[in-house]
């Protein structure tokens, strides 16, 4: 059985550069593994009702969410990794459960419980990302975490 490798994005909007960028890494991953990226439709409110988005968009995901899988939730209070050690997690997750599922969440994250389920959690950067960026940095990282589990060149330390 091949590894999986799962991505959940809350998406409020989409932009073709973007969705070209993402089916290259798709591509790229996909030589690797198995890959699935699912957007969840972000929850239509109004800014005073954040928790009521957050509520929305957390149940769809967690309805998403393969019980046997190594989650990681992408959260800017997360751990703060590099590369190398980015990869050592992810080898670990898939020779364990053979299944990542990674989960961005909306503009104003996500539930107490999503958090709860979560293995881990990582930051991807100490800058606010909208969820086009972090979607990006991930599937770059995630590109680079199989070439250093193969040994090919593309990391450089």
């Amino acid at each position: 059985m091949k590894p999986l490798i799962k991505i959940l994005s809350v998406k409020s909007k989409t932009q073709a550069e973007f969705e070209k960028l993402f089916d290259l890494y798709e591509s790229k991953i996909s030589k690797f593994c198995d890959i699935e990226l699912v957007d969840i439709k972000s929850y239509e409110a109004e800014r005073n009702q954040s928790q009521i988005k957050v509520d929305k968009e957390s149940k769809s995901i967690l309805e998403k969410i393969d019980s046997s899988s190594f989650i990681i939730l992408c959260d800017e209070t997360g751990k703060n990794m590099n590369s190398l050690g980015f990869s050592e997690e992810i080898s670990e997750a898939l020779d364990i459960r053979k299944k990542v599922t990674f989960i961005i969440g909306g503009a104003f994250g996500v539930s107490e419980e999503l958090k709860q389920k979560a293995d881990l959690k990582i930051c991807l950067s100490p800058f606010v990302l909208n969820h086009l960026m972090a979607k990006s940095v991930l599937l770059e990282q995630v590109f680079r975490t199989f070439t250093i589990i193969n040994k090919i060149p593309y990391h450089n330390e």
